[in-house]
């Protein structure tokens, strides 16, 4: 009986013993004698929200337009069916959020069953500052503008209502189809 127990506290303590080394060669894994162990630290990033578009005219020959949105040159929006019917004076809110501070495109482009799509405007933005912005897209005798808000990391509110950026206290930016 003792040395089924002297047995057994043998087996415990080179269990006890190879547990010991595989967890001081998982904290070592990866680390070689020179190396530090890296850690990386992503800061937030200032969002823009598109939040809406707003037709003032559209293309030439018609009085309703089929568009969609295509960022970084992938159709997003709308996600389901092919386009958002849009008449003079419409304001479509796609809801669109990208990261501010990296390069990159929104277009606006209207679907065309027939023939070929057409281009109604690209943004082209990189690095835009906190605040209210406009952007005007003019191309085949439409005209759109689209009203968007960046802000920092630590702002949490969107205005309600995207009426509520005027067109005075906003930067203006023109693109050109």
């Amino acid at each position: 009986m003792v040395v089924n127990l002297v047995g057994n506290i043998m087996k415990l303590g080179r269990i006890f013993s190879i547990l010991a080394s595989a967890v001081v060669g998982l904290l070592l894994v990866g680390c070689t004698h020179n190396e530090k162990p890296s850690t990386t630290f992503t800061a937030p990033s200032n969002m823009l929200y598109l939040l809406s578009i707003e037709c003032k005219n559209t293309t030439l020959g018609s009085n309703l337009d089929q568009v969609y949105i295509k960022v970084n040159g992938k159709k997003s929006y709308p996600e389901k069916g092919a386009a958002y019917s849009m008449t003079r004076g419409d304001v479509w809110e796609p809801g669109l959020i990208l990261n501010a501070e990296k390069s990159g495109t929104i277009e606006l482009v209207e679907y065309d069953r027939w023939t070929a799509d057409e281009n109604i405007g690209t943004f082209k933005f990189n690095n835009i500052p906190v605040g209210t912005h406009t952007a005007k897209m003019v191309g085949d005798n439409a005209i759109y503008e689209l009203k968007f808000v960046v802000l920092a990391p630590d702002e949490k509110r969107l205005p309600i209502n995207p009426s509520s950026i005027s067109n005075t206290d906003s930067n203006k930016i023109t693109n050109k189809g």
